[in-house]
């Protein structure tokens, strides 16, 4: 499986040791190459970096964003989220409410 997408008003991206991340409306598949987006919103393609967060920068906020290395594979599918692993770190990405759930029952 090269891609996997979701479709929500709201996506997550955790990392799987402690759960740092961000949240937001977009979730963006970019080329590592040239930062350009790949593909639709909500879609996580195996070799580019995938950035989650707000489409505008929110005032007064530590971050706007958080962006992973470059995804190696797709280690599971679940019903709204699956886990994905980079090249630095594991992570759970997808609906929020659904990677949500997820951290919490690990």
């Amino acid at each position: 499986m090269d891609k996997i997408s979701f479709k929500s008003g709201q996506y997550a991206l955790r990392r799987g040791d402690c759960a740092v991340g961000d949240e937001g409306t977009v979730l963006v598949s970019l080329d590592p190459q040239t930062g350009e987006m790949i593909g639709e919103n909500g879609d996580v393609i195996i070799g580019c970096r995938i950035q989650c967060g707000s489409a505008y920068a929110r005032s007064y906020q530590s971050q706007d964003w958080w962006m992973t290395s470059i995804v190696k594979e797709i280690l599971e599918v679940h019903d709204g989220y699956a886990v994905i692993q980079t090249k630095n770190n594991k992570y759970y990405v997808g609906d929020a409410r659904a990677v949500k759930e997820a951290i919490i029952n690990i």
